[in-house]
């Protein structure tokens, strides 16, 4: 069955005693199924935190959605470096605000060249999440935002992350003309997800993200990419503010924030 191929690739894989195996269930997909694995394969051969210190190379099989996916690791993140960029954790706090894994995630997605030292814009930056990620990979940033409570919190919280050289803070309004004045690599941004969180004078939340997409696409170089975040329920108004201002989808995921908020989560093209 199932499980039987599973195990003979996995064994099969193993020709030197400096290999481990590690299995797990994302987000608890085949849970079960990982610990029959787990009983089955030889204890001397599941990775420990001591065989992965020793260097051994790890054989990971993951299985998710009905899907098992069996590959090396090359590489492993540690959390512990995130932990101190928390939004609770910096000198300035906004509830809400983006936890930072998932805002270099966006920067990432916006393709902007580290070897370049290109230019990423978070017209909605708040207390300045995506600016601190963009800076610490070696980036320029342009943080803006029309609240000028945010716009103080974000230079405090980027100057305790020592970006204060590569990343530009201004007060501005990012449905307005003068983001258009810009022009960047890239945009990565979070914006408000229902009108009590949006600017003042904002007559609704989709007016504004519609006028905000039509000034990025005039600040944005052509061929570059933009990733944002919106509420699910106006997709459809937004996905056509996207074609009429010159933009392809290239992604879109969905993310559920909580039981009332599903955001789709779009990576499009500058065309």
């Amino acid at each position: 069955d199932d499980k039987d191929l599973l195990i003979k690739l996995m064994k099969d894989s193993i020709d030197r005693d400096e290999i481990c195996i590690a299995i797990d269930s994302v987000r608890g997909f085949g849970k079960n199924i990982a610990e029959e694995l787990i009983k089955i394969v030889h204890p001397k051969n599941i990775c420990t935190r001591r065989k992965i210190d020793e260097g051994f190379r790890v054989l990971k099989l993951s299985l998710v959605a009905n899907v098992a996916f069996i590959y090396w690791l090359i590489y492993r993140r540690r959390q512990k470096m995130y932990i101190d960029r928390e939004p609770q954790h910096r000198p300035c706090y906004r509830p809400g605000t983006m936890k930072p894994l998932l805002a270099k995630t966006f920067v990432n997605l916006s393709r902007v060249s580290i070897l370049r030292r290109e230019t990423v814009l978070d017209p909605f930056c708040g207390v300045g999440g995506f600016a601190i990620e963009a800076c610490l990979m070696g980036l320029e940033a342009i943080c803006s935002d029309i609240d000028e409570h945010m716009v103080r919190g974000a230079q405090v919280n980027i100057a305790r992350y020592g970006c204060c050289e590569s990343v530009d803070v201004i007060q501005m309004d990012a449905a307005l003309e003068a983001i258009a004045n810009l022009r960047v690599d890239g945009i990565a941004t979070d914006p408000p997800y229902n009108i009590q969180s949006a600017p003042r004078g904002a007559k609704s939340l989709t007016d504004l993200l519609i006028s905000f997409i039509d000034e990025a696409s005039n600040a944005l170089r052509n061929g570059r990419y933009m990733v944002f975040a919106t509420p699910i329920h106006i997709g459809r108004s937004i996905e056509n503010a996207l074609s009429e201002s010159g933009f392809k989808i290239i992604e879109k995921h969905l993310d559920m924030v909580h039981g009332s908020l599903t955001r789709a989560i779009y990576v499009v093209k500058k065309i």
